[in-house]
């Protein structure tokens, strides 16, 4: 019998050590695991969709180019490739991130806005393949240079860390494109 008290004692020493070890946050505190990001502000929500919209810009603009020169201009469509390539992989996880903290989906921009749909339809009557490409160069450059200035402005406004950096890789995704559609223009144009 005195051996079979002495394995109880040491079992129920153990059990308590096992226990004892598990660290438990203290009453009232929310474990780590089931913490929720804090949800964007509204004016950190409004600067994410500017941003946003203006990614949306960049790849349209380069589906289009690729749309365009898909059997004439090999070289137009690698570039255009390029470009989509660059902001869709930037797009996706800024989506992510806008989602996870409690950005409504449908504010999420899913194409290219009114505004820039109607500048672009501008270039429709433009049937002469080098005044259009010329035309939508120009449009191009120009639009996201504006973007690429916006994006910045956003980037400095935001308050929520995550997004900020977020914001500050897209305003320099956008300004290098816009440098790049900038010297492609001019390229273009002194082919004119």
């Amino acid at each position: 019998m005195k051996h079979l008290h002495t394995i109880l004692l040491t079992a129920a020493t153990f059990a308590l050590a096992v226990t004892g070890n598990a660290q438990t946050p203290p009453a009232g505190t929310p474990s780590t695991a089931a913490q929720k990001p804090k949800p964007l502000s509204s004016s950190d929500t409004r600067a994410y969709t500017a941003v946003s919209e203006s990614l949306q810009f960049q790849m349209n603009m380069s589906t289009r180019l690729r749309g365009k020169f898909k059997d004439t201009a090999p070289d137009m469509v690698t570039f255009g490739s390029k470009l989509s390539k660059e902001v869709t992989d930037l797009y996706t996880p800024g989506v992510n991130l806008a989602q996870d903290r409690g950005v409504d989906p449908k504010n999420i921009p899913q194409g290219m806005s009114k505004t820039d749909t109607a500048s672009v339809a501008k270039l429709s009557p433009i049937k002469d393949d080098k005044k259009w490409t010329l035309a939508f160069f120009e449009l191009f450059a120009k639009d996201s240079k504006k973007n690429a200035q916006d994006a910045e402005k956003s980037a400095k406004t935001v308050t929520d860390p995550e997004l900020k950096s977020y914001l500050e890789k897209a305003a320099a995704v956008i300004k290098t494109q816009s440098e790049t559609v900038e010297a492609k223009y001019k390229e273009l144009k002194a082919q004119k």
